[in-house]
């Protein structure tokens, strides 16, 4: 996929995002080494941040507050939240003779996720935050991408 098809498809697999939690796609965040592929959804108290990983063949999604009181580090991995909540949860990752397209099924496959496991977080409580950076910080600081 293309920088384009790849944030239509992340528009079309977390319209969720919009239609019941009143998310509004939002802009890439500033820096020196942001990802172009990627999509961002934000409804002012709570940031989702669908990415394109491993050379087009993973997704990772990212979650924050906009209150920085709540955060540890810039952004949280929605995996570390999955491991706490649903231990082995069963992952889409790419075989040797998958494509790039891999990522619409795990762009799928974490919508769904997120609608179960994260209700919480996409209405703003960010009880769980703590417990994520804790989760980074076990891993010496380095973001579980």
């Amino acid at each position: 996929m293309n920088v384009e098809q790849f944030r239509e498809y992340g528009r079309w697999a977390f319209r969720f995002l919009i239609e019941q939690y009143g998310f509004r796609e939002a802009p890439l965040p500033e820096g020196k080494f942001v990802n172009e592929y990627m999509v961002c959804f934000s409804n002012g108290v709570t940031w989702v941040g669908v990415e394109g990983i491993n050379y087009g063949f993973g997704i990772s999604v990212r979650l924050a507050s906009h209150d920085v009181v709540h955060m540890q580090y810039p952004t949280y991995c929605f995996q570390d939240l999955l491991d706490l909540r649903s231990p082995g949860f069963p992952l889409p990752t790419a075989t040797p003779t998958d494509t790039p397209e891999i990522q619409k099924k795990q762009m799928d496959w974490y919508a769904a996720a997120l609608r179960v496991h994260a209700k919480d977080v996409l209405r703003g409580d960010f009880a769980v935050f703590p417990q994520l950076a804790e989760a980074i910080t076990n891993r010496g600081g380095q973001p579980n991408a």
